[in-house]
């Protein structure tokens, strides 16, 4: 079979900038790898392919006189689960580039049908208190308390146990406010939860898909206020950097307002400082939160102790490590609409119903086939 005559300068260069060492390549292409980069030995136009495939690059991109300058993300601020990761793996290192690409994407469509663009850059703030910025946050969302606890029920007027209804409300605010709310599939948790990167336009907010519809939540308000204040460097991933703690006590005062907590009847009847999953349960589905952040939050206005909540942290984490986790599967459209959320799909979806973009454009934007195009316009109501 013949062999095709790539660059291996951008080879090696399209390796590394998707992540990998040559020892953490599929066996399929280790055997070979070294040879092609070296430019001692052309891959086949089937190994081209593969190649193409794994590093989710045109095939065209390896003839390239040279390789890019640079695609590097440099405004990326990470929650990880643990710190047992500290390099980027393939699969982070091209959802990034993916949607990045999403990004710019949706940004040229919004200006070639003359839509007006949201300048998110209008809404940061330099500094403030915990209760200042998470105040500001709740304004510009505008969201009331009562209003987010009403999000307990669904369109059918069922009671949502799980808070996806939450999940999904939160994400069509913080859309409206110009940041685009991506879900990224097939990532550890081990090496991200969430991540945000900065735009004056179209800032970006990246969840992890795998993590639970709580975690998910909570990470929205954490990078959100990162974006409020205008993050544009590489955090310190560690707990206690004082900027990840000041985001998270933000993201625990919006999403559960001390005045209000102190207010519920349950917290108020309290006699002593201990609470059963049953009573962190009820106050969890009240405000669409996990039962550690209610705690949490008990902890700081005094109602509980440091000692209780650890206790109970390392009680849930024995229950969850016994649990299952879920497989994935699903509808596909609902699939889309989680990991591209609703603002996205239904500007492509505006643009292919005004024969702005082709079949092909749209189908390949939303990742979906086209006899999936009623179900999605009806989602999207």
């Amino acid at each position: 079979m013949g062999r095709v005559k790539i660059n291996p300068e951008v080879l090696k260069w399209a390796r590394i900038d998707a992540g990998y060492t040559f020892q953490t390549l599929p066996i399929k292409l280790q055997k070979n790898f070294v040879e092609w980069e070296s430019g001692t030995k052309n891959p086949t136009w089937n190994q081209l392919c593969d190649i193409s495939n794994q590093f989710k690059r045109p095939t065209a991109f390896f003839f390239r006189k040279n390789p890019p300058k640079s695609e590097e993300i440099d405004f990326i601020e990470y929650r990880k689960k643990t710190l047992a990761t500290e390099t980027r793996s393939p699969q982070l290192s091209i959802a990034l580039r993916q949607y990045n690409y999403k990004r710019k994407n949706y940004i040229e469509l919004l200006e070639d049908m003359n839509f007006p663009k949201i300048i998110f850059s209008k809404y940061t703030q330099n500094d403030g208190s915990t209760e200042e910025l998470a105040k500001y946050i709740r304004q510009i969302l505008e969201i009331s308390v009562e209003t987010q606890k009403s999000w307990i029920f669904t369109k059918d007027n069922r009671k949502d146990y799980n808070h996806y209804n939450f999940l999904n409300k939160w994400k069509e605010q913080i859309n409206k406010l110009g940041v685009l709310v991506f879900e990224v599939p097939r990532v550890s948790l081990d090496e991200m939860r969430a991540l945000c990167i900065y735009y004056k336009e179209y800032p970006i907010i990246l969840l992890n898909g795998a993590d639970s519809v709580n975690g998910r939540i909570f990470s929205l308000f954490h990078e959100l206020c990162h974006l409020i204040l205008g993050d544009k460097a590489i955090c310190d991933i560690h707990h206690d950097n004082s900027k990840e703690y000041l985001c998270n006590t933000v993201a625990a005062e919006i999403l559960v307002p001390k005045n209000y907590l102190l207010n519920e009847k349950i917290v108020k009847d309290k006699i002593n400082n201990t609470w059963t999953d049953d009573e962190l349960t009820r106050l969890s589905h009240i405000y669409g939160v996990s039962k550690e952040t209610i705690l949490l939050r008990l902890v700081n206005l005094h109602k509980t102790s440091s000692q209780f909540y650890l206790a109970k942290k390392e009680e849930w984490e024995k229950v969850n490590n016994i649990k299952q986790k879920k497989k994935g599967g699903g509808s596909p459209v609902k699939n889309q609409i989680k990991y591209n959320g609703k603002m996205y799909l239904d500007l492509f979806l505006t643009a292919y119903e005004n024969n702005i973009i082709t079949d092909v454009e749209f189908s390949e934007a939303v990742n979906l086939k086209l006899k999936h195009t009623e179900e999605l316009a009806n989602e999207l109501i």
